[in-house]
């Protein structure tokens, strides 16, 4: 509860004119869902050179870790469509990259 209530304070300071949720992920740094979803999808649709370029700048663009990004993926993939071998494929590269 002393987290939270810690964030709210300092996404109020900031932000005088009222929060928004979007306000709130901008303070702590992670990334939002629909963020996470833009990420995935290029991810998916995108050829490896163009996708890796594309979360490089976002990843800079919007100031997110790349710890806080392979988790919320994490979380995407195994609540995805995907078949359970791409999902277990997917989840195994993840891992070596956390």
């Amino acid at each position: 509860m002393r987290k939270v209530l810690n964030i709210l304070e300092s996404t109020s300071m900031a932000h005088k004119d009222g929060i928004t949720v979007q306000d709130v992920y901008n303070s702590t740094g992670r990334p939002s869902p629909q963020e996470i979803q833009t990420i995935f999808e290029f991810l998916l649709q995108d050829t490896m050179n163009d996708a890796y370029w594309k979360l490089l700048n976002l990843k800079i663009e919007w100031s997110l870790t790349l710890e806080d990004i392979v988790w919320d993926i994490h979380l995407v993939v195994m609540g995805s469509g995907l078949p359970k071998m791409a999902k277990m494929y997917i989840i195994l590269r993840l891992s070596e990259i956390e």
